[in-house]
């Protein structure tokens, strides 16, 4: 299994787009799970029914960290060798986790290592759609992929980001790579990690349908993103 982490400095790179939409790819071929790890501003649920789809088994990654063993009755099935694990919208539950302190979030590190033993017999990838930034939740995210793809488009402050993203990462051998969103022509961004994608500007893209390259299988977006995922398959 190859667990994936895609990652951004800062929120609006189109992280959460690109991980539903490669996931979707990967799924035509092979056996996929993407998790929301962003507990502190999940959004996976509100494409798969939110409330109303998990309401009778509110089991969502928050709880999973703590039930590794159960990971399976965690698992919401979206289509054939498609499934996703959520993370919760309570309000609670995210007051909760933005009150964990560092000491908390390194037993946490031991049970995701745990949890990514038991995805990786059961999935042929793994998709962590991490929260922005450098909080410990994002680092440990990092920590347990096997590959990383910073998102970023081609502005000023995201470029920064990324730069600091390469830094902080530089001492991890974990493979890092970039995606390049929203780009019109040519665009150098200054950094020495590969650019494996450059995803072009689209004024069709809608987040108000989760799998996007499924209705549009000829938009340039799409071609895009099918690129990305013969890439990790030829990588295999």
């Amino acid at each position: 299994m190859k667990a994936i982490g895609i990652h951004s400095f800062k929120g609006g790179a189109g992280k959460t787009f690109l991980a539903l939409n490669l996931a979707y790819l990967l799924s035509s071929k092979k056996n996929v799970c993407l998790v929301d790890f962003d507990l502190r501003a999940p959004s996976l649920y509100a494409f798969f029914g939110g409330y109303e789809r998990v309401k009778d088994k509110p089991r969502y990654l928050n709880h999973l960290i703590e039930d590794v063993e159960n990971f399976e009755s965690y698992l919401l099935p979206i289509k054939e060798n498609l499934s996703v694990i959520l993370a919760s919208p309570n309000i609670e539950e995210i007051k909760r986790d933005l009150r964990k302190k560092e000491k908390d979030e390194m037993k946490v590190l031991e049970r995701l290592m745990e949890l990514k033993g038991k995805l990786r017999e059961r999935f042929d990838y793994t998709i962590f759609d991490t929260s922005p930034g450098l909080s410990y939740r994002s680092i440990n995210s990092m920590l347990i992929s096997d590959i990383l793809l910073f998102v970023a488009r081609p502005e000023r402050i995201d470029i920064e980001g990324l730069k600091r993203l390469e830094e902080v990462t530089s001492t991890l051998e974990t493979p890092r790579y970039v995606i390049l969103n929203r780009v019109n022509g040519d665009v150098d961004v200054g950094i020495n990690l590969p650019v494996i994608a450059k995803i072009p500007c689209s004024c069709s893209i809608s987040m108000d349908e989760p799998f996007f390259v499924k209705n549009n299988p000829e938009d340039p977006v799409t071609k895009s993103i099918e690129e990305l995922a013969r890439f990790f398959e030829r990588i295999e």
